[in-house]
């Protein structure tokens, strides 16, 4: 195992800052934004993937599909309406979300399309009851200031924020549709090189520049992080999703650079291997494991799953091998597996153990016709997502040996790691929105949203610390605050008395 440093890697950053704008409304309908926990309506869906206006399909929808997952929805007729529910047109644009969001990109020197098309984005993990979410390209190019170095701005775009989710059972995942619909801009950054730790200034600068506004949302779950890395040798770019603390982006970004740079080192490990697949590698090891101690394999045999045992010629040590701490072949193919719904798979390198003992392994391998330099999965799954399944990890086994870096989105994680989410969208998720026309920015708009652009950081801290004659720190504590509105109002109401 290797020591790591990112110093040596020319890692590359690029943010997505996803918003959430201060409406009254909903972006095409004229529910009210509440958070609620409260439903009286419930209904479900099967969502299915469709294919482009090029007749091809999206692979992450694809991918998502084959879960087969059935989604429960959940509503409050104060927060959402037969808009949201999918049983009825958009209506027209909000006025507010439209302005706001042309202010914005003026803040951020953005050059504003005159004429703005709004697009079906291809979603079906169930977020969206329609199968897509809508989005609109507000605005191309830009920048932003922080400290002496000149931050790039790639795209904004205004679209709907997804559904909340409320949790799994099972093949059911539930969302409650009052975040649904909800105007939210999504701003991309170009590129940029950095110290990890420089990361979060950047995030921050970013944030301040749209609270400035007094016409975004603030608290938890109003906005949220994407965070884009590469690395020089990599050529891929891998989009990490839900950064939900500024805190996470240095710890996400410098384990995405290290599990990067040490599949690398696995997929060049892989290709000294001669190594191939076939069905016959592939055999039904069920009966085998019935007296099996281990309470995964147990519980999986009692719901009526199949156990699968999976050969790997001439792979021993390969799935526990770790170029660096925590990266590793065999967790690669369990967050695979996980994605699926399955939470039962063992490779070679790790056993015996979780109940699994050397009896076991030792009947295993006759049965797999292997030895001691070959290596293998057990795998415990409904018999219907098996082949699936299967097929899914030969597929990224290859990919990792081949091409090195599977172009994946991910997840940020608690610990500031990163899992699989889905494959990478391909062009063929981006349609167009045939309910709505196409949408005119006039000049008197453009006007009005240059007159409006907030005051700068520093210009909005002095005046704070003048207004309501607060230090430095108390007044920068306050900007940032989610309590900044209400700390205002409820001034105004005292000073009134």
């Amino acid at each position: 195992m290797s020591e790591f440093s990112i110093d040596e890697l020319g890692v590359k950053v690029g943010l997505e800052i996803h918003q959430q704008l201060a409406t009254n409304k909903k972006l095409f309908c004229n529910c009210t934004p509440i958070d609620t926990d409260e439903y009286s309506i419930k209904f479900q869906r099967k969502l299915r993937a469709a294919k482009s206006e090029l007749g091809e399909y999206d692979p992450a929808a694809l991918f998502e599909k084959s879960k087969s997952k059935t989604i429960m929805y959940f509503a409050n007729p104060e927060s959402s309406c037969l808009v949201e529910q999918d049983e009825e047109p958009p209506h027209e644009l909000d006025i507010d979300a439209k302005n706001i969001s042309l202010i914005i990109a003026s803040a951020l020197k953005s050059d504003v399309f005159r004429e703005i098309y709004p697009m079906r984005k291809t979603v079906v993990d169930g977020s969206n009851t329609t199968g897509f979410q809508r989005t609109m390209l507000i605005s191309q190019g830009g920048s932003f200031n922080v400290e002496e170095k000149e931050i790039g701005i790639q795209s904004i775009c205004l679209e709907e924020d997804a559904a909340k989710i409320l949790g799994e059972d099972g093949a059911i995942k539930k969302y409650g549709l009052e975040r649904l619909g909800i105007p939210l801009v999504e701003i991309a950054t170009e590129p940029f090189e950095v110290k990890p730790h420089e990361i979060k200034k950047i995030a921050l600068a970013l944030g301040r520049i749209l609270r400035s506004t007094k016409k975004v949302k603030r608290g938890l779950g109003s906005i949220r992080q994407d965070v884009n890395v590469s690395i020089k040798d990599g050529n891929v770019v891998i989009e990490v999703k839900g950064v939900q603390q500024l805190d996470q982006l240095e710890k996400v970004v410098e384990y995405e650079a290290k599990r990067q740079h040490g599949l690398l080192k696995i997929s060049k490990k892989l290709q000294e291997i001669d190594w191939t697949h076939n069905e016959k590698d592939r055999k039904d090891v069920t009966e085998l494991f019935q007296k099996c101690k281990s309470k995964i394999i147990q519980n999986a045999i009692k719901k009526n799953q199949k156990i699968v045992g999976i050969s790997f010629r001439n792979m021993a040590d390969m799935f526990g091998y770790s170029p660096y701490e925590g990266i590793r072949l065999g967790k690669e193919v369990a967050e695979l597996v996980r994605f699926f719904g399955i939470g039962g798979v063992f490779h070679s390198d790790e056993l015996p153990n979780y109940g699994v003992e050397d009896t076991d392994i030792d009947d295993l391998k006759k049965i797999l016709e292997i030895n001691g330099n070959d290596g293998f999965l057990i795998l415990a799954a409904p018999e219907e997502k098996i082949s699936v399944v299967i097929d899914q990890i030969i597929l990224r086994i290859e990919y990792i040996r081949n091409e090195g870096i599977p172009i994946d989105t991910r997840l940020a994680t608690q610990n500031g790691e990163t899992k699989f989410l889905r494959p990478r969208p391909g062009a063929a998720r981006m349609y167009p929105e045939t309910d709505i026309p196409p949408i005119i920015i006039s000049n008197r708009e453009l006007e009005d949203a240059l007159n409006n652009i907030p005051k700068s950081w520093d210009d909005s801290i002095k005046d704070l610390q003048i207004k309501y004659q607060l230090n430095l720190q108390l007044s920068e504590q306050l900007f940032d605050s989610s309590y900044f509105e209400l700390f205002e109002k409820k001034l105004k109401l005292i000073q009134r008395l």
